[in-house]
């Protein structure tokens, strides 16, 4: 029984190790890719400059639009589009309804409510960066709602 506990153990704490080095790298690779940056930067000007212009379905809107060719692979992409979403929705105007039917922050089924959304939206969830718009609007309903 004592061996197999040092087994778990051993190889549980060998898959966090590798998990964080995996992180350490990502942070690092990301941190010296001047690029990203420049365009990480960009998005969070250009989302609060459209938020200006809309409401907050009008950002979920084009969200959508700019993920719709963007493979959920080109992470880079997928997150400076996430952030053009948190900018847009930030500063867009308020609709009512629009939280409606989103997860709470406890919600353990809140995958299956953006991979619904999704197909809603007639996109494919695996293969397309939608989940991540979703995602933003789920953390904008939970923490930054105005």
């Amino acid at each position: 029984m004592k061996s197999s506990i040092t087994i778990i153990l051993s190889v549980g704490g060998a898959f966090v190790f590798l998990i964080f080095l995996a992180i350490a790298a990502f942070v690092i690779w990301v941190d010296s890719d001047e690029e990203y940056k420049k365009d990480f930067k960009a998005a969070q000007i250009e989302g609060r400059e459209f938020g200006l212009k809309t409401d907050n379905n009008g950002c979920i809107k084009e969200g959508l639009s700019q993920t719709k060719n963007t493979p959920v692979t080109d992470i880079n992409t997928v997150v400076v589009k996430r952030v053009f979403v948190e900018e847009c929705l930030k500063a867009s105007r308020p609709v009512n309804d629009f939280c409606e039917g989103v997860p709470s922050a406890l919600d353990v089924n809140e995958m299956d409510w953006r991979r619904e959304q999704c197909r809603k939206a007639e996109m494919d969830e695996i293969e397309r960066g939608c989940l991540s718009v979703f995602d933003k609007k789920r953390e904008y309903c939970i923490f930054d709602k105005k």
